[in-house]
């Protein structure tokens, strides 16, 4: 599970410029005793904890209103093709 982690990270964030966010949902995660392993498998970063709805905000101001607009889109037009 941490190398599958790490790389799907990497492919996120290919160089030192690219900007990304990940967000594990998994309410385990606070408790696990694995937490420390899967936090030195990934890069550097800042670290938010609160609940899915609190994580949107979050992203929106990481990412700015109009990335966050741009990518709702285009995950809309890919359920489409999916489902």
């Amino acid at each position: 599970m941490l190398l599958r982690l790490r790389q799907g990270v990497g492919r996120l964030l290919r160089t030192e410029t690219d900007r990304g966010v990940v967000v594990l949902l998994d309410p385990r995660f606070l408790q696990a005793s694995y937490r420390a392993a899967v936090l030195a498998t990934l890069p550097a970063a800042t670290i938010k904890i609160g609940t899915a709805e609190d994580m949107l905000g979050v992203v929106q101001e990481f990412l700015g209103q109009k990335q966050l607009a741009t990518w709702q889109e285009q995950h809309k037009k890919q359920q489409k093709v999916v489902g």
